[in-house]
């Protein structure tokens, strides 16, 4: 939608960080000294997969990229991540325009707060880079609401962090968890992504105060036409 610019190119989304532990930083060892893995970049702790900060370069095969760890305390606890990680989606692997399909000013996104992981990353940057227009629909009023909730930098799930472990011989480790078994699906949050105003918090922790809201009423509800003609009135008054 914004074509390339600064705010686009060499990193469209988030800059991100993983966190860090004794098991995660033995997975990776074990892959860069060429452990049991049979082929390289399958594994989310591959360093092959990952590039430095400036988003331009790739770790090299040998490098443990949680080495040292970058430590943080948080509400008093202590905690460790890696270093930052740069983009790792550019150049995209299809054809992207090299224009702005529409003025920025003349887009506005509409949720209903319920807004997490791609959808946060989407919305984040187009108000916050793109200068876009949000409103939230719902939500009570005379409380201003936030257009998005969870922001995260990448999510995985249980079985794929598992999968590193069992992939790695590591089963025995001392972090390592049990099997998980059962009709379920458990969901982690394996990155963080910066924040965009404030580059030294997590996005996730930062302010998503939507730019308008639409209470629900009787008018309004089930009749998103109505809602779409509501903002139209406040975001571009000279449209007839």
């Amino acid at each position: 939608l914004a074509g390339p610019n600064p705010n686009t190119v060499p990193q469209a989304g988030y800059d991100t960080k993983a966190r860090y532990n004794t098991l995660a930083t033995n997975i990776t060892q074990t892959i860069v000294n060429g452990g049991v893995v049979p082929e390289r970049g399958y594994l989310l702790y591959d360093p092959v997969n990952w590039k430095y900060a400036n988003s331009t370069t790739y770790f090299p095969e040998s490098l443990n990229w949680l080495e040292p760890p970058v430590k943080t305390v948080v509400n008093g606890r202590q905690d460790a991540f890696s270093q930052k990680i740069g983009d790792e989606c550019q150049p995209f692997p299809v054809e992207v325009p090299d224009q702005p399909l529409f003025p920025m000013k003349n887009i506005g996104i509409v949720n209903n707060g319920r807004c997490a992981s791609s959808c946060a990353i989407f919305t984040t940057t187009m108000v916050k880079k793109e200068g876009v227009r949000i409103a939230v629909v719902g939500g009570r009023q005379l409380v201003p609401q936030q257009y998005t909730g969870t922001v995260g930098g990448q999510s995985t799930s249980f079985t794929v962090i598992d999968s590193e472990i069992k992939s790695t011989l590591l089963k025995k480790h001392a972090f390592a968890p049990p099997d998980f078994i059962g009709n379920a699906y458990q969901g982690l949050t394996w990155r963080l992504g910066f924040g965009i105003n404030n580059p030294s918090n997590p996005e996730e922790f930062e302010n998503h105060q939507a730019t308008d809201s639409v209470p629900l009423t009787a008018d309004t509800v089930n009749r998103p036409e109505a809602i779409w003609k509501d903002l139209t009135k406040r975001w571009w008054p000279e449209l007839k």
